[in-house]
């Protein structure tokens, strides 16, 4: 695995604006709101590999889900109280994409994680959304596409 500088990956840091797949919704009130289509997977790590496998998880697998048509992303959360937890968010174009796309489950992804990872302990699909106000959504109108995540 190849390593980069800092400045390298900040280059390829996305915001959570541009892993938004499916565009903001208004309200019924009239409130505009951003809105992401989430797949949740939660890991438990090997002991004493917990961070080695958030590496590979942002790098490799993050690479790998490139592949997956509608992936616009993905987070990782490593927890603060159970060390060996992690949480890994990715972000799709559609709900049936969050929903059907199994990525936890590709050959190529559980080669990656297999030696790094205890289980996987759940799956589960979201639709989450922050508010926005009109400004904001304006701002992202006339900004046109979002960025690319996957080079």
């Amino acid at each position: 695995m190849q390593v980069q500088s800092a400045s390298e990956r900040i280059e390829e840091c996305v915001t959570f604006d541009s892993l938004l797949g499916s565009g903001p919704e208004i309200r019924p009130d009239g409130v505009a709101r951003l809105a992401w289509n989430v797949r949740a997977v939660g890991f438990i790590s090997k002991p004493e590999k917990t961070v080695e496998l958030s590496v590979v998880i942002e790098s490799l697998v993050n690479h790998l889900l490139c592949e997956f048509a509608g992936f616009s992303g993905a987070i990782v959360l490593r927890s603060q109280n159970e060390t060996r937890n992690l949480l890994v968010l990715s972000f799709w174009e559609t709900e049936k994409q969050a929903a059907t796309t199994h990525w936890e489950g590709d050959m190529a992804v559980r080669r990656a994680i297999s030696p790094l990872a205890d289980v996987c302990t759940k799956v589960q699909t979201f639709r989450a959304t922050a508010a926005t106000t009109r400004a904001q959504s304006r701002n992202r109108k006339s900004m046109g596409a979002r960025p690319a995540v996957c080079a």
